[in-house]
């Protein structure tokens, strides 16, 4: 038995560990790539930004100058009052000095150039009819963005703004941004990217890598894919809108996959070597140690059971020492429990009985006493007829004779309970309404004065006219006990705490008491509280099978 059990805890426990140590070791390899996509990914998308940020501040720069120009220079010149050499020198001024990587071009509303900061403009270094073309197909829009490769394979981002007079184009001022003039600085760790519009046309570039043919046009791939493997290298791929009509890509290498394959099928396999050999030692090792103890604990429970022993000894220090302990005080004390769980069950069971039906706030019995005090002066039969109905009311709530009780006896109690409460309050009204053939209906004991008092707490606290109306009645196959006030109601928050409290059968909550208290003898019992316009209504629905 002890072999058995031994090679048995030991094979459990190793191969618990061994299945443990391979989703340990997969796990590491998935955080560490995970890791290593964000830390590429982190760097991919803020170094993105520095270039969108570096493209948005080169377009909002240029606009701003054809801006300035078309508001008084370009007008100017195109009316004759000013020559080409001053609007060269005021183009020189807004530029900062540096005219050499951008060429001002002013058109006129069909697209024909009427002034270029380019002298070989006299002959267009493109097709001859791109600007016409241009303006032609965005006759509505007053800003265009495009992207064109001259003869010499020199890129240029066009910048337009339309000239306006009068509501009426007149022309359209140019500025054309050279290639070289844009170079974002905060671009490092590998990050490459390439900046083209919808026709994939190139404006701007870090390398040749994913640019191809003649037409120097945009990788297909660069451009359909997030993720794409080259030569056996992985590459993340992040696009980003610039204009409506040029994106922004910027790339990366990810890792070698040949590098990435190799690094984790070695890390894996060292990972499960390391984590198998732990594991076999540590099996053995608590195998060993668990047995020998268990099978004295077994030896011990034996001589028990065969009556040579009462007590199990084993001193150990951990935890067998403290369950044979615990067994030693369970055997001494079971004969005594076994006695003292017959009369507790009995005592709990009086006391939960007496609690539940011990319904009267102590202040009622003393503002009733008080008002006997009072009345006894000057009204003997009003006294008279008070102490009468609290000698009922008294009476019927100690009676534990009878745990159930026929409705129609519960409700004249009730009905001594609220009249005692009308003498004390002159505003006070009541009324009770029982449908036929409930009067018999056997119900617990008092169960619905909680609903009663609590109505007469806080309604008399919000209006000294309080009036509470007690129905009884059926309606399909639903019985309903309803209790009506036109008190304060409830707060929503109270609501959702007593619906909270439904299911725990000890609450310090009246209506939770009633509600248990009827739900023992009615399984199929619906707690219902609402406000309304003036006051609220609290029923108890059983459903009738």
């Amino acid at each position: 038995m002890e072999k058995s059990f031994k090679k048995k805890l030991q094979r459990e426990i190793a191969q618990r560990f061994i299945v443990l140590s391979f989703f340990i070791s997969i796990i590491f390899l998935i955080i560490f790539i995970g890791f290593s996509l964000y830390i590429q990914n982190y760097q991919l998308t803020s170094e993105s930004k520095a270039i969108e940020s570096e493209f948005s501040s080169i377009k909002n720069k240029n606009y701003q100058i054809l801006y300035h120009m078309n508001q008084t220079i370009i007008p100017e010149y195109l009316d004759g009052d000013i020559n080409e050499r001053e609007i060269y020198s005021h183009f020189y001024q807004e530029g900062a000095g540096d005219i050499q990587q951008r060429i001002l071009v002013i058109t006129d509303s069909l697209g024909n150039v009427v002034f270029s900061t380019e002298p070989s403009w006299n002959r267009p270094f493109f097709a001859k009819n791109y600007l016409k073309t241009m303006v032609e197909t965005n006759k509505i829009t007053n800003q265009i963005e495009r992207i064109v490769k001259d003869d010499n394979k020199n890129h240029y981002l066009i910048l337009s703004k339309a000239l306006k007079k009068e509501k009426e184009t007149i022309g359209y001022s140019m500025i054309f941004v050279r290639e070289n003039n844009f170079l974002p600085n905060e671009v490092s760790y590998g990050t490459q990217y390439i900046i083209a519009d919808k026709f994939d046309n190139i404006f701007s570039r870090s390398s040749n890598q994913f640019v191809e043919g003649v037409m120097e046009k945009v990788s297909s791939k660069l451009v359909k894919n997030r993720f794409f493997i080259i030569d056996s290298n992985l590459y993340s791929v992040k696009k980003t809108k610039l204009t409506n009509n040029i994106t922004l890509y910027s790339y990366i290498m990810f890792l070698p996959l040949k590098v990435l394959i190799i690094f984790s099928i070695i890390s894996v396999v060292i990972l499960i070597i390391i984590f198998v050999y732990q594991s076999i030692k540590i099996a053995k090792k608590v195998a060993k140690h668990n047995t020998k103890t268990i099978d004295i604990l077994v030896e011990e429970t034996g001589k028990i059971s065969d009556g040579s022993k009462m007590t199990i000894d084993i001193f150990t220090g951990d935890e067998f020492e403290y369950l044979a302990q615990s067994i030693n005080n369970m055997l001494n004390e079971l004969t005594e429990l076994h006695k003292k769980t017959i009369s507790l069950e009995k005592q709990n069971i009086n006391f939960e009985r007496k609690m539940l039906e011990a319904q009267f706030q102590p202040h009622f019995l003393y503002n009733t006493l008080e008002t006997i005090r009072i009345t006894s002066q000057y009204d003997p039969q009003l006294t008279q007829k008070i102490i009468f109905s609290l000698n009922r009311v008294l009476k019927y709530s100690i009676n534990y004779k009878n745990k159930d009780n026929i409705l129609s006896e519960d409700v004249e109690i009730i009905k001594d309970f609220l009249e005692i409460n009308v003498i004390r309050f002159e505003k006070f009204t009541y009324e009770f309404i029982i449908g036929e053939g409930l009067e018999s209906m056997k119900v617990p004991k008092l169960f619905l004065l909680p609903v009663i008092e609590n109505s007469l707490k806080y309604g008399m606290r919000y209006r000294n006219d309080l009036e509470i109306k007690i129905k009884i009645f059926r309606s399909d196959n639903e019985v309903i006990f309803e209790v009506e006030d036109n008190g304060p109601g409830f707060e929503d928050a109270t609501i959702e705490n007593i619906y909270n409290q439904q299911d725990k059968e000890q609450s310090k909550h009246g209506l939770i008491n009633s509600f248990w208290r009827l739900k023992i003898m009615f399984t199929l019992l619906d707690l219902r509280i609402e406000n309304k316009k003036e006051g609220s209504i609290v029923q108890f629905v059983i459903l009738e099978e």
